[in-house]
């Protein structure tokens, strides 16, 4: 029940401090312009309302797109050393065990 209502109050909030400052702006606006200004400042609201609504809805989904490319990219560059890891060398031909230069571990 406490998070229903702190994201109430939250919510309210910061709607109210957002139509607050819609208030203001359309207040100085008529101030300012006699009120010739308002349809311009009504414009840039809507586009910058719309524009932040598209934002909201796609910005996750960009973002799940970032993490999957880079993902793949990592898996790619782990397969890629994983071949180079495995991959052995081309036996010299005519090579055979005997000449295989051996190590005596320290002893003489």
């Amino acid at each position: 029940m406490l998070h229903w209502g702190l994201g109430a109050i939250l919510g309210g909030s910061a709607a109210g401090i957002v139509q607050a400052g819609t208030s203001l702006l359309r207040l100085g606006s008529t101030a300012t312009t006699g009120g010739v200004g308002n349809p311009v400042v009504a414009t840039g609201e809507n586009v910058a309302s719309f524009s932040l609504s598209l934002f909201s809805i796609f910005l996750p989904l960009l973002a799940v797109a970032i993490i999957v490319l880079i993902l793949i990219f990592i898996l790619g560059r782990l397969v890629a050393r994983r071949k180079v890891w495995f991959t052995r060398a081309p036996k010299p031909s005519g090579a055979s065990v005997g000449q295989i230069p051996r190590s005596n571990n320290g002893r003489s």
